[in-house]
């Protein structure tokens, strides 16, 4: 009886490329973004950044109040994971191409969204190769 072996490089290798340069995730026929990957170099400073002006206070022992790390966290997805979108509209009115503030806001506006993204941007499958990122959405 043979035992079942876990394939390491099916599970987690993923295209560096695409991690940095972004994963287009489908919402809907209409609806997607397109989301860098958690494990990007670019994500990785941009958090290094925002959490700069902070260091010497954590370092000390300090803690960061529910609402800082609330805008450092929706700052750090529209700047670091957040690259594009299309097809969506807000109050029933499009939504536009996509900038750092529009992803910031609607970040800030919706917990459901910001977490949406995150798990997208972590997710291994979303960065394997380009037929595996255009199915993404759909599985």
């Amino acid at each position: 009886k043979e035992s079942a072996v876990l394939n390491f490089n099916e599970l987690f290798d993923t295209s560096k490329s695409i991690e940095s340069k972004g994963a287009k995730v489908q919402l809907t026929q209409e609806a997607w973004v397109r989301v860098r990957s958690t494990a990007s170099p670019e994500f990785r400073k941009v958090l290094k950044d925002l959490y700069r002006p902070y260091e010497t206070f954590m370092a000390n022992g300090g803690t960061l109040g529910d609402d800082v790390q609330e805008e450092i966290t929706c700052r750090s997805i529209a700047k670091g994971l957040l690259t594009e979108w299309g097809g969506f509209q807000v109050d029933n009115e499009p939504l536009g191409e996509y900038t750092e503030e529009a992803g910031f806001n609607l970040c800030m506006r919706s917990a459901r969204f910001r977490d949406w993204v995150w798990e997208q941007a972590k997710s291994a499958k979303n960065f394997r190769d380009e037929h595996a990122v255009e199915a993404a959405g759909k599985g």
